[in-house]
């Protein structure tokens, strides 16, 4: 890994209003990804970058925020994930610059890696983890094409640097179709007696306010979602219930519960580096998703 220079994350923290560790893990976890990126290789699929961390890194900071892990889907997934598990695990215990924490974790649908940087450049803070998560997941399809892309972290950007690396991304529309289902059925659960919300959650609300601004909300979209949600909902709460009953119950508990907007605006507060001024609010978000919702109800 290149040596770095701290004084250029000390210009992004000042620039972005944050701490340094934030920059400082933004770096290493791009790091890790570029090392998995140029060194997988397999004929039976496709290794595609996906998740927040690609909407700021890949999509030209598409939301302003950060974002500490790193997601990895593997398309289309094969019949056995033996061989394609244990290349991921090779890779993961040879990386340059880094070290495994403990064994990864692993699933049926997913492996997940922890890291430490071997030269301990990654500084603790509350709203950050202490070490750098990377997860793979397998999945059988995807609706939209994936999008190459170049991968900047803050560093080089600000540096001048070339881009750290190219890679196969997820579409904007497919990263929004997770993200809606995910953030209804957590926000279901959590009237339930088997609640499965977390704060952190209050980020696919969060991004989904900017990312349904950059494509259209046609038919295969609508379907898509309600494909995908009907899946997760039989896979994750075990209940068949219309898309329709569900999105409506969530933004009544979106505006009548208010924890959420609490749990909104301290997540904007620790990760949003937008200006202060340009941040989103509890309600401008809530008033997009419900949009985004009476859209896919039409």
């Amino acid at each position: 890994m290149q040596e770095l220079n701290l004084e250029i994350f000390e210009i992004i923290a000042t620039e972005k209003a944050c701490d340094i560790a934030f920059p400082l893990k933004e770096k290493m976890l791009i790091e890790v990804i570029k090392q998995f990126v140029e060194r997988f290789n397999s004929d039976t699929g496709q290794l595609l970058f996906g998740g927040g961390t690609s909407l700021v890194c890949a999509y030209d900071e598409l939301t302003k925020r950060f974002s500490e892990d790193a997601d990895f889907r593997f398309v289309p997934c094969p019949k056995s994930t033996k061989h394609i598990r244990q290349d991921l695990i090779n890779i993961a215990k040879s990386l340059d610059g880094f070290e495994l924490v403990g064994e990864p974790i692993s699933d049926s649908r997913k492996i997940e890696f922890r890291f430490i940087d071997s030269a301990n450049l990654v500084q603790a803070h509350s709203s950050l983890r202490p070490y750098i998560k990377v997860e793979f997941f397998f999945t059988d399809k995807l609706f939209y094409p994936p999008v190459q892309k170049k991968l900047y972290s803050f560093y080089n950007k600000m540096a001048d640097n070339l881009p750290e690396t190219e890679v196969m991304c997820v579409s904007l529309q497919d990263t929004s179709i997770d993200k809606v289902s995910s953030f209804l059925w957590r926000i279901y659960s959590d009237n339930t007696e088997h609640s499965q919300y977390n704060p952190a959650d209050m980020r696919h609300m969060h991004d989904l306010t900017f990312l349904s601004k950059c494509f259209c909300i046609d038919e295969t979209f609508k379907l898509a979602v309600k494909q995908v949600f009907e899946e997760d909902l039989k896979h994750r709460l075990k209940k068949d219930i219309s898309f329709r009953d569900i999105s409506n119950q969530v933004i009544e508990l979106l505006i009548s519960n208010k924890k959420y907007k609490t749990d909104f605006t301290k997540y904007v507060s620790n990760i949003s580096y937008a200006k202060t001024a340009e941040r989103l609010t509890f309600k401008e978000a809530v008033s997009a998703f419900q949009l985004l919702i009476n859209q896919l109800q039409d």
